[in-house]
């Protein structure tokens, strides 16, 4: 069995953590109603939550990208916040720079 290094883990249970926060968010919101307002609540919360990590994984992969495959330090990841607008910004410039092309 191939060893994976310690990143790769850490993402691959990342990726699980986005994608149970994502798909629980639009369960709940498809059961939302209004006399089932809590459903909307612990959506938002799950959507909020799955779209900041997965934001910030984008940010990570790009980091590992242009780093020879270094994590940014816990520090370079708390600098950048829970702002997802401004993660959206910057996951935006990833792409227009063009390290997110991964075709050849």
């Amino acid at each position: 069995m191939p060893k994976f290094p310690p990143s790769f883990l850490l993402l691959q249970q990342e990726g699980y953590l986005i994608s149970s926060s994502l798909t629980n968010g639009l369960t709940e919101l498809r059961s939302a109603h209004v006399h089932n307002k809590g459903a909307f609540y612990t959506s938002l919360f799950n959507l909020s939550v799955g779209f900041e990590r997965l934001l910030k994984a984008i940010v990570i992969i790009d980091h590992m990208l242009n780093h020879q495959l270094a994590v940014p330090t816990k520090k370079q990841l708390q600098a950048r916040g829970h702002n997802i607008v401004d993660l959206y910004d910057e996951c935006e410039r990833i792409v227009i720079k063009g390290s997110a092309n991964l075709l050849p």
